[in-house]
């Protein structure tokens, strides 16, 4: 099955894009992929990526506009060192590689956010693009069968 990690803090605006697209995907593909909303990526998350045929981690930045979307495969082996309490999404795959003896094909999904001010709720331009980049994860995920 496809597994979905969206990330971020829902406490802090905008970072909580991560959750909201997650749970879009979730709402429109129940019981086709596996989705997961979490604070940030653990050393834990290992086995649930080694066992998933394909992954999608969904997460807020702060490098793109406000709302727009980025969806990019990363790279198989790419090396990135863990940091000491989180994992980029790159460091889960590499990590489920080296545990478990596979990775999926791993795609991250971010949105531009515009506000990471403590606070609840999505700012307007970041609730905009809830569904836009939903479609960029169930895109990905029809791409693979």
């Amino acid at each position: 099955m496809h597994l979905v990690i969206g990330f971020g803090n829902t406490v802090r605006r905008d970072d909580g894009l991560g959750f909201a697209v997650a749970r879009e995907v979730e709402r429109r593909a129940a019981g086709q992929v596996r989705v997961m909303t979490v604070f940030q990526l653990l050393p834990e998350h290992a086995e649930d990526a080694a066992a998933a045929e394909r992954l999608v981690l969904v997460d807020a930045a702060v490098d793109l506009a406000p709302g727009e979307v980025r969806c990019q495969r990363l790279a198989d082996g790419a090396t990135a060192r863990p940091r000491p309490h989180s994992l980029s999404a790159t460091a889960l795959a590499d990590l489920a590689r080296t545990l478990y003896g596979r990775a999926p094909e791993t795609f991250l999904v971010t949105i531009g956010g515009e506000s990471f001010d403590f606070g609840e709720g999505l700012t307007p331009r970041a609730a905009a693009a809830v569904e836009q980049a939903a479609d960029a994860v169930l895109s990905v995920l029809s791409a693979a069968g």
